[in-house]
């Protein structure tokens, strides 16, 4: 009888663990197809501006539209993915509607943001080599320990990197004091899209091989201004 008690408290407080995990994720307002459509007339708006623009002018633009982006990514993109399943094959390009891949979740989520790519075609690339393709600015870390990775991280600006691992990819981003690990999993408690620590138990903790590559750059900007 008493380890009927126990089993049954044991599911309510890891159901309240995994219910209170949910919870600490701000929910976006609007529809993720609202989210899309804005910034998708957004740039419409910025190119034509850009174009008009001086050259001192089209500078601005770049750090404000790298501003915009980089807000919508993490705060209306990537929580819109939230628990959402992940599957090996899992290519879904609706939150929460079928399953998403590691590499899908990547390219999905900049394809969202209006980024020209081919999302089938970088998402089954080996990671370093889809990075490569995304942006120059690139940091390896071979066999290094998460100390050393959370020092590096936190001697950056603000910034937001797709990161290859042995066999797995996903975000990190880096916001203030706060550095987080944003992917497509099976192996956490939501069993998908998540956002977590990066020094918890997860494939950027436990691979020996790290690929850092920052984006929404200068050039990736002028490029989705003008493409």
């Amino acid at each position: 009888m008493k380890a009927s008690i126990l089993f049954v408290l044991a599911l309510l407080l890891l159901s309240s663990c995994t219910r209170n995990t949910r919870s600490n994720y701000k929910k976006p307002t609007k529809a993720y197809s609202e989210i899309k459509k804005e910034i998708k007339n957004r740039k419409t708006a910025y190119a034509i501006r850009y174009q008009e623009a001086s050259d001192v002018e089209k500078k601005g633009i770049v750090v404000e539209v790298r501003e915009y982006l980089f807000s919508k990514l993490t705060n209306e993109i990537f929580p819109s993915w939230y628990g959402t399943s992940w599957d090996f094959n899992g290519i879904t390009q609706v939150p929460k509607a079928g399953d998403i891949a590691c590499g899908y979740f990547v390219t999905t989520t900049l394809q969202a943001a209006s980024f020209d790519i081919p999302r089938v075609k970088w998402a089954q690339m080996a990671s370093e080599n889809m990075i490569m393709n995304a942006t120059p600015l690139v940091t390896r870390f071979s066999n290094a320990s998460m100390e050393e990775i959370r020092a590096w991280l936190s001697s950056q600006e603000d910034a937001l990197y797709i990161v290859g691992l042995d066999n797995h990819t996903g975000f990190v981003c880096k916001k203030g004091s706060k550095i987080t690990f944003i992917h497509s999993s099976p192996n956490n408690e939501l069993g998908g899209v998540i956002s977590e620590a990066i020094d918890s138990k997860n494939p950027l903790t436990e691979s020996g091989y790290r690929v850092f590559g920052k984006i929404l750059h200068d050039e990736m900007i002028v490029k989705w201004l003008t493409k």
